[in-house]
């Protein structure tokens, strides 16, 4: 969840008012960018996935998946394994409920998702709870949890 601009004081001068809107309308443009690019992440995320599914990088000549990322995509090896996990969690929601949880995640952000990504799908967890709760913590507070739920030891940040 992103935080909403603060309210504009009442006894502001017509000159605040009017940068107070600016504020609010450049805050927007912001959230509305920032959305959209965390869709297009999901979209690279399946194109990342089929590539792993199919080993391209043996079909484009790289001697491994991080090096043929890296070096032929031009992504970090820990972005594409993130977008791979979200993709696989995805994956094991039933397909009636992937549009949503797609949905859900762009606006979590692929971070928060990706350490959520583990528990998208397993017994016993509701990812749309999940989500809400997690678009409330921090993404430190959210690894501890996951890690305590999947009895992983937890990441060091």
């Amino acid at each position: 969840m992103k935080p909403k601009p603060p309210e504009p004081t009442p006894l502001a001068t017509p000159e605040e008012r009017q940068q107070d809107r600016k504020h609010a309308l450049l805050h927007e443009a912001l959230c509305k960018r920032c959305l959209a690019i965390e869709v297009d992440c999901l979209d690279l995320m399946d194109l990342l996935s089929e590539a792993h599914r199919v080993s391209l990088w043996t079909q484009m000549g790289y001697p491994s998946a991080a090096r043929y990322f890296e070096e032929g995509v031009g992504l970090h090896y820990r972005t594409v394994q993130r977008l791979v996990a979200i993709g696989r969690g995805l994956e094991r929601l039933p397909d009636s409920e992937r549009v949503e949880a797609r949905k859900a995640i762009a606006r979590l952000g692929t971070h928060k998702a990706g350490v959520l990504a583990p528990l998208l799908g397993a017994e016993d967890q509701d990812w749309r709870a999940l989500v809400t709760q997690a678009g409330q913590m921090t993404e430190q507070a959210l690894q501890e949890r996951v890690s305590k739920v999947t009895e992983a030891a937890p990441r060091s940040q």
